[in-house]
Order: structure tokens, then C-alpha cells, then sequence
């Protein structure tokens, strides 16, 4: 699943800015965030209620766990809804 660079950027400079990972980390799009001790069961948790919050996109639980385990995925999930009926805001980050 590949996003457009803008938006991941985006999601990434959200994440530090609200504490979900620590300023100086290096994430890179492909790190598992939970595996590689990125983030834990409370990051998720706030990355999913950030990523409602400014996207507005509500993910859900089940999806998010098992399957957008990656900030490249969440980037290119996030991506999918705006595209297809998102919050028209966010729609502004994407490059068409």
C-alpha cells in the first residue's frame, strides 16, 4: 500500500507533536509499532483517537490491531477514506 509522501509526513510530524512517539525517535514507514516498542496498547490508542480527532477517520479496533500495525499502513488507510468520503479538510493534504 503506497501513500502519497505529504500524507505520512503529516500523520508522522501529528505523532510527535501529540506524543505518541517520542521527539528524536526514528520511525521509519515499515517499523512495526508495537513489536518494535514504538508505541504500546496506550499508543494505539491515542494514535487512533488523534487520527479521529485531525483526519477524521475513526478506525476500527479490530482493523487497527490486526491489520495497520505499520504507519505506513494507518498513512495508506487514512489515505483510502479521505479518498473515498473523508473529512474535506484533510482531503487538502493528499496530492491528486
Amino acid at each position: 500500500m503506497t501513500t502519497c509522501p505529504e500524507l505520512f509526513t503529516s500523520l508522522l510530524q501529528h505523532c510527535v507533536d501529540n506524543g505518541v512517539f517520542a521527539r528524536g525517535v526514528h520511525v521509519r514507514p515499515d517499523d512495526d509499532l508495537v513489536e518494535s516498542g514504538l508505541v504500546d496498547s496506550m499508543g494505539l490508542l491515542m494514535l487512533a483517537s488523534m487520527i479521529e480527532d485531525i483526519y477524521e477517520v475513526v478506525i476500527p479496533e479490530a482493523v487497527f490491531v490486526a491489520e495497520l500495525r505499520t504507519l505506513a499502513r494507518v498513512a495508506g488507510y487514512i489515505e483510502l477514506e479521505l479518498r473515498t468520503g473523508g473529512a474535506a479538510h484533510a482531503r487538502a493534504l493528499l496530492v491528486n
